[in-house]
């Protein structure tokens, strides 16, 4: 019996090495189903304005039955959930925006979010939607879509200004005893002139001017009823709405121990410089980028002199609600609620970071950001900017990286859209360069996933930047400036497309459980799904041209994170297919299995040929 279990360890030693082996992997992104808009509700009758683009959807279990939805607007004022599929979508409820009435002025859409306001005790609970209008009207809907109650925030709206941003967040904290959770909205109006892009370096001076920016104004609400319980806007107008919110407040003093300063002003940055630096990386683009974070603030918080950033899940592109319910307790949790006696809300504008003290609305510290991207990408505990410049005009594209608060130092500078002696050949793969050329913004991936640090343990902290150009051209880069690798992605777009249009490239996880980062980059037409170390993975046309970053999520509930594209005429929803597949090693393994197992089996049933001695 011996031989038998040699025979049996053997063979599962093989196999287990061949699938411990098994990280290759084909990706495949296939249409799924198309939602359509009523384009002759947009002024020019086929395209939104700056200032037309609906909120982006949601992905969420919004009723509790362990299954996600899908939560959208729509051009004719309808807040609609649907249940998609792999192969097709049903609506399942759906709500008008308009009053009694009908009437359609200052009721377009600008945000849309969703969240809990009652705690969890462990059984499935519902969400509130919440949806902002430009008429300055918050409106809170029940999960089967049942107005709960709408707020006006502001008496009138100047017709020359338009939002340049807005943000809103749902929380089961509430502001002052007595309330159920808690809703905080902020956004900021601007002269409707000044929506632009702004890297645009030939621009109209009419154009790229934002010299007369509102304040951002921030609001914060019972979840339950609407109310009001302080109202921020700059340092010119800010108050608390009753007595009870002071005097509750001042109950979570001793969780920032601050209040007692706040009468002086706001703070440098730098009394929460550790705190702070765990919300980077910031990315700012459009208006869908703004975003706050509720968290826990303490001064002069040491981390051992080195920043760790707090990554979230949604930064590598897993939506954190939205991966299922089994990865959370029973009743499904948002990120918030994993905030240990939460007192602050990180706000994510489009000047840099603000910090807003959660139970009075105080502006607390803020930290202004130039460029792209900032984040510590050297791991030297210092924030760096990247910063694309490009001009449709003389042609030219560069990424530049500085260091510093303000920039102080320069950390490299490298061209993207044309030849240059660090990059020889960058673009020598038959690209053809216009002098149309123009980018994305970048975006930045740890180092290790590139396989840049594997053979350097002390570059863990290093963080490579990943650019994508008009030209299709995808080119990762160092935290020294050096060339990691560079891809013609076939996703491409021009510069002469309306101003609407809206390329961009995205982090993107396929399947949590795998935690294998990936890359979305989206063009006119077209999209790419490219691994760190440079693999095109996948490649699909699209059927119009995205406005706004894909939203990322499991909509078909199946365990793969999956893709809704933003387009001027609907969404369309892809699901992301991955299957494992076998190398060139993994054959040979699986063959060197099959032989040694061949041999054992010869040797032990076969008989020894005889010699006869004739």
């Amino acid at each position: 019996m011996t031989w038998k279990v040699d025979v049996c360890i053997l063979l599962s030693t093989f196999l287990i090495l061949l699938f411990s082996l098994r990280d290759d992997f084909q990706y495949r992104v296939v249409e799924s189903w198309f939602l359509s808009f009523d384009v002759s509700q947009y002024k020019n009758g086929h395209t939104p304005s700056q200032t037309e683009k609906l909120p982006k959807p949601l992905i969420t279990d919004v009723d509790g039955d362990h299954l996600n939805e899908l939560v959208y607007l729509t051009t004719d004022y309808k807040l609609i959930i649907a249940q998609p599929t792999d192969e097709s979508i049903v609506v399942k409820r759906q709500a008008t925006l308009l009053p009694k009435l009908l009437v359609t002025s200052g009721r377009w859409p600008i945000t849309l979010g969703s969240g809990y306001i009652v705690p969890s005790e462990g059984e499935p609970r519902q969400q509130i939607i919440v949806v902002l209008v430009d008429g300055g009207i918050l409106m809170a809907f029940s999960s089967t879509l049942k107005l709960l109650w709408e707020t006006s925030l502001l008496d009138s709206i100047p017709k020359d200004h338009a939002y340049r941003e807005a943000a809103i967040t749902i929380l089961t904290t509430s502001l002052i005893k007595g309330d159920r959770g808690a809703v905080v909205v902020a956004f900021r109006l601007v002269e409707h002139h000044t929506m632009n892009h702004r890297h645009d370096v030939d621009a109209p001076d009419n154009v790229a001017k934002e010299t007369e920016i509102d304040h951002v104004r921030y609001f914060g609400l019972d979840g339950r009823t609407g109310a009001i319980r302080w109202r921020h806007s700059g340092d010119a107008e800010f108050g608390l709405m009753d007595n009870d919110a002071e005097s509750d407040s001042g109950k979570h003093s001793y969780q920032l121990h601050l209040l007692k300063h706040l009468h002086l002003g706001e703070l440098d940055w730098h009394t929460f410089r550790d705190d702070i630096l765990h919300h980077l990386p910031h990315r700012w683009h459009t208006r869908s980028d703004s975003k706050l974070i509720v968290d826990h603030f303490e001064r002069n918080k040491k981390l051992g002199g080195v920043s760790q950033s707090r990554w979230t899940l949604e930064d590598v592109g897993i939506p954190v609600r939205h991966v299922g319910l089994s990865d959370w307790e029973e009743g499904g949790h948002s990120e918030a609620e994993h905030v240990d006696k939460p007192n602050v809300l990180v706000s994510h504008l489009k000047e840099g970071i603000e910090v807003i003290h959660l139970y009075t609305g105080r502006t607390l510290a803020s930290l202004s950001l130039t460029g792209d991207l900032s984040h510590d990408i050297n791991g030297d505990g210092a924030v760096d900017h990247l910063v694309l410049q490009h001009s449709s005009e003389r042609g030219w594209c560069e990424a530049m990286a500085t260091s510093g608060i303000p920039p102080i130092e320069m950390l490299y500078n490298v061209s993207l859209c044309h030849s240059s002696p660090m990059f020889a050949n960058l673009f020598a793969q038959s690209m053809s360069i216009t002098k149309d050329v123009t980018a994305t913004n970048p975006i930045i991936l740890h180092s290790f996933h590139a396989g840049t640090s594997l053979l350097n343990p002390s570059k863990e902290r290093d963080f490579i930047a990943v650019f994508l150009v008009s030209t299709g051209m995808m080119t990762c880069v160092g935290s020294q400036g050096h060339l990691v690798w560079n891809l013609d992605t076939g996703v491409r777009w021009t510069s002469h497309q309306e101003l609407v249009f809206h390329a961009s490239l995205t982090p993107f996880v396929p399947v949590p459980a795998l935690a294998k980062p990936a890359m979305i980059a989206i063009g006119d037409r077209s999209m790419a799904l490219v691994s760190p170390t440079g693999q095109l993975l996948a490649f699909s046309d699209l059927r119009g041209m995205a406005i706004d970053t894909p939203v990322i999520a499991d909509f078909n509930n199946d365990g793969h994170n999956d893709i809704v594209i933003v387009t001027a005429e609907g969404l369309i929803g892809f699901v992301s297919r991955v299957s494992a597949s076998y190398g060139l090693f993994q054959v040979i393994l699986a063959t060197l299995i099959l032989g040694v197992g061949s041999v054992l089996m010869r040797e032990r049933f076969l008989p020894s040929a005889k010699v006869s001695k004739d």
